[in-house]
């Protein structure tokens, strides 16, 4: 019999792709998302499919070996216009889950996914999960309260760990997100000679592509690590925006597209480089990141043809 996985959140971007690596390995699948249904990639890949709104309070859940807790708000700028709603839902989710997985006394391995972004920008780099991490955004105050809580409950029996992913690109992204965004940008710019609105492309981030993410998650789901642990998902390696937008041009045949500084994109004391150390992941699981950025732009760039 295969083990089973739950996956929360299974309709966001991650998701579809984690379902694929879980399955790929042998595991039977659970999605759970508040939408009525899964997506329609989905529909095919997955033993279970579950509604319910973890905001509202724990759900009754199957008996599963491994879950992860995906479910969230995700987007940065948001967060500062609905502050409480954010830090609610994101704490209430979390508090949902354990709360049930407890009390039907599961042993699965639990991995919480938090995010890179709750480490203070303003420290030498990369940053290993020693780092200090700062309230820089009602999102990140939020994530940080997730890891508490995922904490909590791991000193209450539950086998829970917490995966710090930074930025993380990929076919299926939305648009908010730099890649997709440059994507319909320079398209756009390329059919109308608009030029290509964009904020400070100076600074650097850490960019790992969502499949070696979801293989990253499915690695600690089966690791022989303690409960509480903590572990950076990033490739360790930075980019400037500047190279971002020349390899998108240049995929996009239109390397000679005008660009426009717009001030609505430029965040205040935005730091030049964030960059990770994903060192502890790699030897609690071997894992590494296997794809080049030129090959997910590449792949990205078919997706949308495709869709």
């Amino acid at each position: 019999m295969n083990d089973t996985a739950l996956v929360t959140g299974v309709n966001g971007f991650v998701g579809p792709h984690l379902v694929r690596e879980l399955r790929a390995h042998g595991y039977d699948v659970v999605g759970l998302s508040q939408e009525p249904g899964p997506r329609t990639e989905l529909a095919t890949d997955l033993a279970d499919y579950l509604a319910v709104d973890l905001v509202a309070g724990p759900p009754s859940l199957p008996d599963v070996d491994a879950v992860v807790h995906l479910a969230g708000l995700s987007a940065v700028g948001p967060s500062f216009e609905d502050p409480q709603g954010y830090i609610t839902a994101n704490t209430a989710m979390t508090t949902s889950l354990c709360a049930a997985l407890q009390e039907r006394g599961s042993r699965a391995r639990v991995l919480v996914v938090s995010t890179g972004a709750v480490y203070d920008p303003a420290q030498s780099m990369p940053i290993d999960e020693r780092g200090r991490t700062t309230p820089t955004s009602p999102y990140v105050v939020s994530k940080l309260a997730v890891e508490s809580i995922a904490a909590y409950y791991a000193r209450r029996g539950l086998s829970t760990v917490v995966g710090r992913p930074f930025n993380h690109v990929g076919p299926g992204q939305g648009s908010g997100f730099l890649v997709p965004d440059l994507f319909t940008a320079v398209a756009h710019a390329r059919d109308t000679g608009a030029a290509v609105p964009v904020g400070n492309l100076a600074t650097s981030r850490d960019y790992t592509d969502v499949r070696d993410v979801a293989a990253a998650y499915r690695l600690l789901l089966e690791a022989d690590v303690e409960p509480g642990s903590v572990f950076n998902v990033c490739s360790g390696r930075a980019v400037s925006g500047e190279i971002l937008l020349k390899l998108v041009t240049e995929l996009l045949g239109s390397p000679s597209v005008r660009v426009e500084l717009d001030t609505d994109r430029v965040r205040p004391n935005d730091p030049p480089l964030v960059e990770g150390d994903p060192s502890a992941l790699r030897r609690a699981t071997g894992w590494t990141a296997t794809r080049s950025l030129e090959s997910t732009l590449a792949d990205i760039l078919v997706s949308r043809s495709d869709g």
